[in-house]
């Protein structure tokens, strides 16, 4: 039995070893997946976040070894797995260390926008864009909630890139300041050049943009259907993508999924393999759009269409035949997971541009629990949105469960259909199958590296 992946060290911390208990039938936990491999069986633990390689030997025997018992890979017979991995999350909050500090800040430079998207959950919003005053204020905030450590900027907006000089300010602030920082950003990207590449690198110290593409060059340019625009924005985007890619920016395009693009999706997801399929930091995921429920709460949710569903799993499976994998197939998470999103953790916050605090992106314009220029904080506010989902029978038995947090204010987290669970649960396995192909890659290489110094 070889440990590929050891266990979260709170999560051992908090269950010890489990001892066999004498007359009691054992189980696989539910939260465990197998996959078969050439040397044996990969038998990971979802909830310990353990991988183990088990023996064609020891795969025979499964349910009658110890070790699996202590690890917890194995269970009475009549556990109850919700209840024990609902168990193990609510200690680890407790246990972790409490934060004294924000790392985490979400900046809207600007909530107006040089696109006219038909599906912006921000449409109808006030387009306010952050002052120099305020962006100084920002600095002395972050500076005095960051605890002297390093933080992480993501820009946000609107489209951030319309109000770049907050950026420079708050970036220069820090860096005087002494404060080290690394940031990454939401954009359409049209408004990239070389010259703002080049501070990107040098004062942003920008490492990844998101950049959403609706389809080929006619489909984008339609739902994008940028105001004020000079020159073909498809063309102007893809050449931007490669100017970040060469100056050392990761790239993530994040491909919108509705009724009428699907099809179209596909080609482009062709289109961006032939250009960018060897360069460094380019990554693709697709998601379903998130369609306006209520346009006088702002609460949205996501389509539960389940033929669009499957066009999305389809899509993924083309993504992962390019490009090897995807942003839904990230490697498998090494801790406990405590926290759902930003929303519930006490690390990370939202900066508006008039200075107001918030919780979630998907708020600007209320949620707001405070103000920098404020020591007062409506703590209701911000307990409300650790609020979680009661969840229903159609959990029992799934695999993803122990990782699964959702939270009654969210956005996009209120449902999950059958079809989702079942595509979570393939990313998992996949996960798990990609994690082993490291774990192999690392041995190879420490056995080169020993070979060259003998």
């Amino acid at each position: 039995m070889n440990i590929i992946l050891p266990a979260d060290a709170l999560s051992r911390r908090i269950l010890g070893e489990q001892m066999r208990q004498p007359n009691v039938v054992y189980r696989l936990l539910e939260h465990c997946v197998q996959c078969p491999v050439t040397e044996g069986l990969l038998l990971y633990n979802n909830m310990t976040k353990e991988l183990l390689l088990l023996s064609p030997e020891e795969k025979e025997h499964i349910n009658e070894l110890d070790e699996l018992i202590a690890k917890w890979f194995l269970v009475p017979e009549n556990q109850d797995d919700r209840i024990l991995a609902d168990q193990l999350r609510e200690i680890a909050a407790c246990l972790r260390n409490p934060l004294k500090k924000v790392s985490y800040y979400t900046i809207f430079t600007t909530m107006d926008c040089n696109a006219r998207c038909f599906y912006c959950f921000e449409r109808g919003r006030t387009r306010t864009s952050m002052s120099k005053e305020t962006a100084l204020q920002t600095v002395k905030y972050i500076i005095k909630n960051c605890g002297g450590e390093k933080v992480y900027l993501h820009w946000f907006g609107g489209e951030p890139l319309y109000n770049p000089e907050v950026i420079d300010i708050i970036c220069r602030g820090l860096a005087e300041a002494g404060i080290d920082y690394r940031s990454r950003m939401t954009s359409n990207s049209y408004l990239f050049d070389i010259e703002m590449i080049k501070k990107a690198v040098e004062l942003w110290k920008l490492k990844r943009v998101q950049i959403t593409i609706d389809g080929t060059k006619e489909v984008y340019n339609r739902t994008k259907a940028y105001i004020n625009s000079v020159e073909n924005p498809y063309d102007r985007v893809m050449n931007n993508i490669k100017q970040l890619l060469d100056a050392g920016i990761s790239v993530m395009i994040r491909l919108n999924l509705g009724a009428c693009n699907g099809e179209d999706l596909f080609r482009l997801v062709d289109e961006l393999a032939e250009r960018f399929k060897d360069k460094k930091g380019f990554n693709v995921y697709t998601n379903i759009i998130l369609e306006q429920e209520d346009p006088n709460l702002g609460e949205y949710g996501w389509n539960q269409n389940a033929e669009l569903y499957g066009k999305l799993f389809e899509l993924r499976k083309h993504i992962a035949k390019h490009f090897g994998r995807t942003m839904n197939f990230a490697p498998l998470r090494h801790k406990v997971l405590v926290n759902g999103c930003m929303a519930d953790n006490d690390g990370a916050v939202t900066i508006l541009p008039g200075g107001e605090l918030g919780r979630c992106e998907h708020f600007s314009e209320s949620e707001f629990f405070g103000h920098i220029n404020s020591e007062n904080r409506n703590e209701s506010i911000v307990e409300s949105w650790k609020e979680k989902i009661s969840y229903g029978p159609e959990c029992d038995g799934c695999t993803c469960y122990s990782e699964c947090i959702r939270l009654k204010k969210c956005p996009s987290g209120k449902t999950c259909l059958s079809e989702e669970r079942k595509e979570l649960e393939e990313q998992l396995r996949l996960r798990v199958l990609n994690e082993y192909s490291r774990f192999l890659k690392q041995q190879t290489s420490d056995d080169e590296e020993q070979i060259t110094f003998c």
